[in-house]
């Protein structure tokens, strides 16, 4: 009798960040001049693998900088996390890009095609 297939689970976690987030967009953080996160991207990457996460990538604030530090590792993805506004609003919100280019990443920061 053959067993049905059952697909594997990946873990990943989603929203971290690392020194390329040097200041901290939004909240008392931002308020107070504090950087969103004091771990380098090596770091962010030797931790994940410990806490036993299959996939690795950095979601660090308007940059991919932290993430491409680390790209070169088969089991990483290049994400960030973007900064966007509402036309008439003044309350901005943060977007996960999961993985991205480096191209997609200047398009979705509004630079020119």
């Amino acid at each position: 009798m053959t067993q049905p297939h059952t697909p594997s689970a990946s873990r990943v976690d989603l929203h971290c960040h690392s020194t390329a987030s040097a200041l901290a967009k939004l909240g008392v953080q931002h308020a107070l001049g504090l950087p969103e996160c004091a771990t380098p991207p090596e770091d962010v990457h030797a931790l994940a693998k410990r806490r036993g996460m299959d996939f690795v990538t950095i979601t660090d604030h308007d940059t991919i900088d932290g993430a491409l530090a680390i790209a070169d590792r088969p089991d990483v993805f290049v994400s960030e996390e973007l900064t966007a506004g509402f036309r008439g609003e003044p309350q901005q919100v943060h977007v996960l890009c999961l993985g991205i280019t480096a191209r997609r990443s200047r398009l979705a920061a509004g630079a020119p095609r």
